[in-house]
């Protein structure tokens, strides 16, 4: 066909573009008002674009997610937020922020009151609920009306958002906020989930998929989808069967999916839990020696609607092997450092380093008996004594579920003790390209710099690169939580078509203690960036992860003027804790001597990513921290911000002058 019914391109969407039309005047005018008057911009053209980034990590992330913009807030930076950006536990803050229209100053602090309250309902205590399981019944079944794919991770993002968002939001979609955005008050959201192959690991293929109010997109294919036809049967790029939209509950399962970590190929740059990491690890097996002892055993993967074809090979017949990209390639945005090291040095220590950190330390597996381990690994033993059965032998073939209590509907998520499980605990959706040829495979930035060493250094044979592609013959695709590939999507706001001037990180990564944080998450982020040929300030790897624990790191090129400033935020509460007498803003704290003395991180913290419920003082802590973070930083952000704009005044002036002289 020659159109198909999706948009074709790498351009912004139209609703976006309107948006920044609308946005970007208002940031202007608020640039004004918190800058010096030779600091602030002259006029719209000379507005940097500013926009937020939070990582995964839970509840951790959702609270910390909250005490970011609270400073932002008061310090005046939120009104100058383009775009909003998250994964996982912040986009779980950030779905429920823009779905509840609670964003704006008037509604914000009293949402995160209600949050506070919610916060404290255990998730888990949901799992064993009949109740829920009853109301998660009727879900199912108007997917199952319409074929619709299920695994797991619908349960989890039912329960999620019955828990954050509130029964009286259950019906949410993302087609729904787009009335809250258009008048653009409020910076643009955009949540990201990861497309990925069962059979091949996150390192091997992945495509980010961004949802925002207007579009569902895949940048690597330059595909664009509207919300409501998220979910819909596509064939040959024809819509042939329209299906209900995802609701925001779903979205928030798959980008929030602890399950996801299965796909993770990276130990450090994830966001990963040591039990969790244990459990699932019982759970996985080499793929092909897990289909050998599926077909010895006689037993079936039973997924909803084709969703077993995710367990065949053919994800592979889609890979072609092209030419490598010149070694000579142009990598003219790395500045010179004529002091220390070339760039080429830089990056070649940097690619020794970014191995290490990828080569796994051997782990133990802990045996899970149900009466010591995390409180993670007792609940899900518990919920398996209940309704799936006993706790399996770390060594046998198949876990059967029980056909009681409704959870005849988890053999839609072919729950499994065969370690190949995991094919039914991502997400599910339908194929939009399926039986569409000629797709392409694009970096986020296909104008910008390739074939970097990072990206070469994947394959062996240097004349040519294995170039995975999407499975066009496959009806039904997989997708996670994108913190499997790196818990900060940075590649998403820093998209050239987004120009982002200035990119403010908050990084919830979990770390073994306070005193043993680096930033690997960051490091992480910079190989991706230059290896999706996007612009991100170069910087010596070592030195950064010799630093000690800091609540902020700030990364500039002063030599390239359309490189982004970047501020890196952490959960370091080294100076948080050295503050006297402390009085916290909650009023119910202000009068306890120790509130700011706690830990994040560490084996007795209630801060685990895998722990969904905080008590009012644990919130109030950890919601309080990264205010103190943000906020004695503030300074840092406007200096950042008023370079960016004395940046773009240059970028402008130089333009003009080339357009005179042409």
């Amino acid at each position: 066909m020659d159109s198909p019914d999706f948009r074709l391109g790498v351009g912004l969407h139209k609703g976006e573009k309107d948006f920044r039309k609308l946005r970007i005047p208002k940031v202007y005018e608020n640039l004004r008002k918190i800058l010096k008057p030779e600091e602030a911009p002259t006029k719209i053209e000379e507005t940097p674009i500013i926009s937020l980034c939070s990582s995964g990590g839970g509840y951790r992330s959702m609270v910390g997610t909250m005490g970011a913009i609270e400073a932002l807030q008061d310090a005046g930076i939120k009104d100058c937020l383009t775009y909003v950006c998250g994964l996982s536990g912040s986009a779980w803050y950030l779905t429920t922020a823009y779905g509840t229209e609670s964003v704006s100053p008037p509604h914000l602090k009293l949402f995160h009151e209600s949050l506070k309250q919610k916060m404290t309902i255990s998730v888990y205590r949901k799992l064993i609920d009949p109740w829920h399981f009853a109301e998660y019944w009727k879900y199912i079944k108007t997917k199952r009306r319409y074929s619709q794919p299920t695994s797991l991770v619908d349960l989890c993002g039912f329960t999620i958002g019955l828990v954050i968002l509130g029964k009286g939001n259950m019906e949410k979609t993302l087609s729904d906020l787009g009335n809250y955005v258009k008048d653009a008050s409020v910076p643009f959201p955009i949540f990201v989930s990861l497309h990925v192959k069962n059979t091949i690991l996150s390192s091997g293929f992945h495509a980010f998929m961004e949802c925002s109010p207007f579009e569902v997109s895949f940048p690597s294919f330059g595909i664009g989808l509207k919300p409501g036809d998220v979910g819909s049967i596509f064939n040959g790029g024809a819509l042939v069967r329209k299906c209900p939209e995802f609701p925001l509950h779903l979205h928030q399962g798959i980008t929030g999916a602890a399950l996801a970590l299965l796909f993770a190929a990276t130990p450090g740059f994830g966001e990963v839990e040591d039990d969790f990491i244990d459990f699932m690890d019982r759970l996985r097996l080499d793929r092909k020696a897990s289909v050998v002892e599926i077909e010895n055993s006689g037993e079936e993967i039973d997924l909803a609607s084709d969703a077993s074809g995710d367990t065949s090979d053919d994800e592979y017949d889609d890979d072609v092997l092209e030419p490598a990209d010149d070694d000579s390639a142009d990598l003219s945005f790395f500045p010179d450092d004529e002091k220390t090291k070339t760039p080429e040095e830089i990056r070649s220590e940097n690619e020794v380093i970014i191995n290490k950190l990828k080569t796994p330390k051997p782990k133990t597996p802990k045996q899970n008996s149900g009466e010591g381990g995390s409180f993670f690994s007792r609940a899900v033993n518990f919920v398996r004594s209940r309704f799936v059965g006993p706790a399996p032998n770390p060594e046998s073939l198949v876990g059967r579920v029980r056909n009681s209590f409704g959870f005849n509907l988890l053999r839609n998520t072919a729950m499994k003790e065969d370690r190949d499980s995991y094919v039914g605990r991502t997400g599910k959706m339908f194929n939009f390209t399926y039986n569409l040829p000629n797709l392409p495979n694009l970096s986020m930035n296909p104008h910008g710099v390739s074939g970097t060493t990072f990206e070469r250094m994947k394959c062996q044979d240097k004349r040519k690169r294995l170039v995975r592609k999407m499975s066009v013959n496959k009806k039904v695709i997989s997708l996670v939580d994108a913190a499997c590939h790196n818990n900060v999507a940075a590649d998403i706001p820093m998209r050239p078509q987004r120009g982002t001037n200035v990119l403010i990180v908050t990084d919830f990564s979990e770390w073994a203690s306070d005193d043993l944080m680096q930033p690997v998450t960051l490091l992480s982020a910079a190989a991706n960036a230059w290896k999706e040929g996007l612009k991100f300030p170069l910087f010596d790897f070592k030195t950064i992860l010799q630093l000690p624990p800091t609540e902020c790191i700030v990364l500039e090129d002063e030599n390239d003027d359309e490189c982004p400033i970047v501020i890196w935020f952490t959960l370091c509460n080294k100076k948080f804790k050295e503050q006297q007498n402390y009085k916290p803003r909650s009023e119910a704290y202000k009068n306890m001597e120790d509130f700011n003395k706690f830990i994040v991180y560490g084996e007795k913290t209630a801060y685990s990513t895998m722990n969904l419920s905080f008590n009012p003082l644990d919130f109030e802590r950890l919601r309080e921290l990264m205010y103190f973070n943000v906020m004695s930083n503030m300074e840092v952000i406007k200096s950042a911000i008023a370079r960016a704009t004395e940046r773009k005044r240059r970028v402008l002036k130089r333009n003009s002058e080339k357009k005179n002289n042409e």
